[in-house]
């Protein structure tokens, strides 16, 4: 099973985390967030948010799909819109 979009789901469901993209977001700060197998880079010029696996070598690398997910797509996948998720790039 494909665990690209796991981080965001994860933070939906935790407020602390939540609100640590929300801040990421509103501050349009570039940031590098390392949360278990993911690697998310929030590029606030650009505003998306680009999600790697951590490691290339890593076991479950082949289960994260890089993509590139615009910050008004990723704010309705917070609130859990998933409906109309147009705009997510695959890297």
């Amino acid at each position: 099973m494909i665990q690209t979009f796991d981080c965001i789901f994860l933070a939906a469901k935790d407020k602390e985390l939540r609100d640590e993209f929300i801040k990421y977001i509103r501050e349009k700060r570039d940031v590098v967030l390392i949360r278990g197998d993911h690697k998310m880079t929030f590029n606030g010029g650009s505003r998306y948010l680009e999600i790697r696996a951590v490691s290339d070598n890593d076991l479950f690398a082949h289960k994260i799909v890089p993509a590139r997910v615009p910050y008004d797509v990723l704010c309705r996948m917070l609130d859990g819109n998933l409906d109309n998720c147009v705009g997510i790039e695959y890297l």
